[in-house]
């Protein structure tokens, strides 16, 4: 599987008379990490939720070119990760059943139990929670729920992994933890599989440290206000956010969320 581009051109969103998404315009390539930053209510989930296929927008394209020709896969992590998920099923239940579906949907490699179980063995190595395979979903901590989620989008081998605010439910030491595995997932994973990952968040450190674009929404209804790039180099680690280059780009992005918030106080 592989995407090559993925192409908004002048989405609008509107819910009766709420303008919610006014002429959202980008592109992003193959293996670009795009996190999409703003003010709360701007309308990030619903961006998301189109180009996740969810949602439909209520005018403007959606254009997702893949070298199968086939639409793309698609891998989410949802915002609350509790109701994604089936708690009375083990982690490795979980992620079987991903593959389970992929078999009867006439992907023959996933018949196989063996070639299910090295896949999901390999993921879970790679994000560190083997150790935790065979617990029931229910009974593991907020961010061990977190890393299970992002361990079953990914164990498809999405085009694109789409992350909905993948650490707002946690607290400040396992947003980091979960960051850096998935500082780790992106470097061993995600870009060696060639996919696009869009990743909402409203932490200005997450948005930096994962991406290699950010793209500032301006408040309701939201257009994109300004795109940053963001070339610090790989692999990269929380040591960073103490780095001359990353306080300024974080700067960029308080700037522009101070700016939106007094802008809808003053509308207000």
């Amino acid at each position: 599987m592989s995407i090559t581009s993925l192409d908004l051109e002048n989405l609008s969103v509107s819910v009766g008379t709420i303008k919610i998404l006014h002429t959202v315009s980008f592109s992003a390539q193959q293996g670009e990490f795009i996190t999409i930053f703003g003010p709360n209510g701007a309308g990030k989930s619903t961006l998301l939720n189109i180009v996740a296929g969810l949602q439909s927008p209520t005018s403007g394209t959606l254009r997702a070119t893949t070298s199968h020709g086939n639409p793309p896969r698609i891998g989410m992590v949802f915002q609350n990760y509790d109701e994604s998920m089936l708690p009375w099923h083990s982690v490795y239940d979980n992620l079987d059943l991903v593959l389970q579906a992929r078999a009867h949907a006439g992907e023959n490699r996933y018949m196989s139990q063996m070639y299910r179980a090295n896949a999901i063995d390999k993921i879970f190595s790679l994000a560190g929670i083997t150790a935790l395979a065979h617990r029931t979903f229910s009974s593991l901590s907020g961010g061990q729920k977190q890393l299970a989620a992002i361990c079953r989008a990914l164990i498809v081998e999405p085009d694109l992994l789409l992350l909905d605010e993948p650490f707002s439910a946690l607290d400040y030491m396992t947003s980091r933890n979960i960051e850096t595995t998935l500082l780790q997932l992106w470097q061993e994973y995600i870009r060696t599989h060639a996919m696009i990952a869009l990743c909402i968040s409203h932490n200005p450190d997450n948005a930096l440290l994962l991406a290699d674009r950010v793209l500032l929404l301006s408040r309701a209804p939201a257009t994109i206000a300004q795109q940053l790039s963001v070339t610090l180099p790989r692999p990269r680690s929380p040591h960073l956010l103490t780095d001359p280059a990353f306080t300024t780009l974080r700067s960029v992005l308080l700037t522009h969320l101070e700016y939106e918030y007094a802008q809808v106080h003053h509308d207000s």
